[in-house]
């Protein structure tokens, strides 16, 4: 499971170091990150009906500690999201001739 997370962590620093010329860009980086996040929420509540635990990459992780850990997941994708659009503000001003 942790080795899932710091996947995560790498691809979204790596989304916000990018540089972001068009702001349908921007909004779709923005939509992915809360959709893929929406869909594994909905994906564990779903499974989480059926059982009482969900084993994930050899954790047991039962359904407070998920909604804790997808509630931390969307309180980053937040944060990302400011660092994208100020990056693209920034790169926009350093860019407008």
């Amino acid at each position: 499971m942790s080795f899932v997370l710091v996947v995560y962590a790498l691809f979204l620093i790596g989304l916000t170091m990018m540089k972001y010329k068009r702001i349908f860009t921007v909004a779709g980086v923005i939509t992915f990150l809360f959709s893929l996040i929406t869909a594994v929420l909905f994906y564990g509540l779903q499974h989480f009906d059926t059982a009482s635990s969900w084993h994930v990459f050899g954790k047991d992780i039962e359904k407070s500690t998920f909604i804790h850990l997808l509630a931390v997941l969307y309180g980053v994708n937040i944060i990302c999201s400011a660092i994208i659009i100020r990056n693209y503000r920034d790169y926009r001003k350093v860019n407008r001739g």
